[in-house]
């Protein structure tokens, strides 16, 4: 009897112990998977450095009725990037989704154009020349809110993701025009100065990897839609030293659509 007991739990020995085996290997796993979906869960803070196309057109009508326009204007503006946000894995899925609100900063960029597109003589035989310059300026911080749906690939611990938001802008334009005499002296100036504030739509993809239980790394491409902004309204002109009113002129100022390229770093944190 002894030796068929004996017999019997040498037999069924191997099966519980793969059984035990099994069970501890998939709670290793699960744990693994919790910890890796623990990047993307909760609030987070976020810095990163980006590179961001800007560009604008202007067209300016005078009095006069004249339109000059100032186009296919573009630079590049290093910078930065901070956003807050909260995410969340949905329960027994590998899709994300959530909410980030963020600022892009950089230094203020300035276009000057100018041109000497006149040149003459008046009724009293001196000779002028016609003058402009343009002056546009992208502020230096654009704040965003967004949407954030993604897929969570738990082998590679990395997260593909599309954002939907806007973003809020402000361009503003100074344009300024004279005649200048043979000699140097200005004889006569007008100017004005216009706006281009508002809310355009962003999308932008990325992907995004774990490194650990809470930090993230990722990379994106953002688009910026474009924006423009037509006014009126009294220039300054100035003769002979003496500021005065000038007729209404108008001007429309178009910011283009901006491309961002974006790399940035994360932080889960409590709240």
């Amino acid at each position: 009897m002894k030796k068929i007991v004996l017999a019997s739990a040498l037999l069924v020995a191997p099966f519980a112990f793969a059984e035990e085996t099994a069970v501890d290997t998939a709670t290793d796993n699960n744990v693994a998977i919790e910890q890796q979906h623990a990047a993307y869960e909760g609030f987070y803070l976020g810095l990163g450095v980006e590179a961001a196309e800007l560009g604008h057109k202007v067209e300016y009508t005078w009095p006069t009725g004249e339109t000059d326009v100032d186009a296919n204007h573009s630079q590049t503006r290093l910078g930065g990037a901070l956003v807050f946000g909260f995410g969340k894995k949905i329960p027994g899925k590998n899709f994300y989704a959530g909410i980030e609100a963020g600022i892009n900063f950089g230094p203020t960029t300035t276009e000057l154009s100018a041109d000497n597109y006149a040149q003459g003589v008046d009724n009293s035989g001196n000779a002028f020349v016609y003058l402009y310059d343009l002056e546009v300026k992208h502020n230096s911080f654009v704040p965003q809110l967004a949407l954030r749906f993604g897929y969570v690939d738990c082998e590679t611990k990395m997260m593909t993701y599309i954002k939907l938001g806007a973003a809020y802008s402000r361009v503003k334009g100074i344009y300024n025009d004279w005649t200048q005499s043979a000699t140097g002296a200005m004889t006569s100036r007008a100017s004005s100065e216009f706006k281009c504030n508002g809310v355009t739509p962003i999308v932008a993809l990325g992907v995004e990897k774990a490194f650990a239980k809470k930090m993230t790394g990722r990379l994106e491409a953002e688009y910026r839609f474009g924006h423009s902004k037509s006014t009126s309204g009294e220039s300054t002109y100035v003769s002979g030293g003496a500021p005065q009113p000038a007729a209404a002129d108008s001007s429309k100022l178009i910011q283009k659509g901006t491309i961002t390229l974006r790399a940035m770093f994360c932080y889960n944190i409590k709240i």
